[in-house]
């Protein structure tokens, strides 16, 4: 790992699967290739997670979760971690929710996302920024992703600052906005909050062109 950007974290990774991995009390060569190495624990550990999900709908919810926890940054700057809001994984749909849950404690549990307790609230964030470099199923989601998530962290900045100020109507979405913020809720999976928000914008177009 020597002169090599982001080694530390993924040494530590590594470290830790291997002293899981011991045999009685000794860290073999056998345990080490099994982990995939200093470079492949972080990404197989993340991998193997994603594969002992349950169901096809929560590997789907898998990827709703990581995309919201991405920062893509631009051209000449690396993708970071996001610290997300606890809320924007509220869902209206009960069943949803439940499932979206279920892969947010699978991932905690792998010590790959990290919870934050606050006063007022708690926010998820990716534990390992070195999992963005190396686990090639997120790099995927990011490149798939990448203007959705733009567009993602817009409408929730916005859908605080309407909630914030007592949603106002003229707070609310209209013409083109409103039309490609639709667009993007039908690609994705819009949280309790974004859907409400979304929903009013919609209302109130239809009332104003009554």
């Amino acid at each position: 790992m020597r002169d090599q950007v982001g080694a530390l974290p993924l040494l530590e990774f590594a470290l830790d699967q291997l002293f899981h991995h011991r045999r009685e009390r000794r860290l073999t060569r056998y345990a080490y290739q099994e982990i995939g190495g200093v470079r492949g624990a972080l990404s197989q550990h993340a991998e193997a997670t994603y594969a002992a999900l349950p169901s096809p709908e929560h590997q789907r919810l898998a990827r709703t979760l990581f995309v919201r926890l991405l920062q893509p940054g631009t051209a000449a700057q690396e993708p970071t971690r996001r610290r997300a809001d606890i809320s924007e994984f509220a869902l209206e749909n009960v069943e949803q929710a439940h499932r979206l849950h279920e892969v947010i404690d699978a991932y905690i549990a792998a010590r790959l996302i990290t919870v934050n307790q606050f006063i007022t609230t708690s926010t998820l964030e990716i534990s390992h920024e070195a999992l963005i470099r190396e686990w090639p199923r997120l790099a995927s989601w990011l490149q798939e992703a990448r203007e959705d998530i733009h567009l993602q962290q817009a409408i929730s900045n916005d859908v605080r600052e309407w909630e914030l100020r007592g949603k106002p109507k003229d707070r609310l979405y209209h013409g083109s906005q409103l039309k490609e913020a639709l667009a993007w809720q039908k690609r994705n999976t819009a949280s309790g909050n974004e859907a409400a928000f979304l929903r009013a914008s919609a209302t109130h177009r239809s009332r104003l062109a009554v």
